[in-house]
């Protein structure tokens, strides 16, 4: 899936770096309601066990193709959030 500016495409292990790169920040670990990855063998899991979903995809903006960010598609009522 393609926008002006980014491209939405499945994880894959190359994004590893990419990923610890920002999930290693406390801030963006606060916001996303998860820990802070602290290598990158958990990011590396992560994109194996977690970012494997059916609509779960990786934002890259188009000029750099960079791992950026994380979204994912929930369908049919299915969902990871709390009342």
């Amino acid at each position: 899936m393609e926008t002006e500016r980014l491209i939405l495409r499945r994880w894959k292990e190359s994004y590893t770096e990419d990923l610890y790169k920002y999930a290693s920040d406390p801030d963006v670990g606060a916001i996303s309601g998860r820990l802070a990855h602290q290598s990158l063998d958990e990011s590396h899991n992560v994109i194996k066990n977690i970012f494997n979903g059916k609509e779960a995809y990786v934002v890259c903006p188009k000029e750099e193709g960079k791992a950026i960010g994380a979204i994912e598609l929930k369908l049919n009522g299915n969902t990871d959030m709390t009342d």
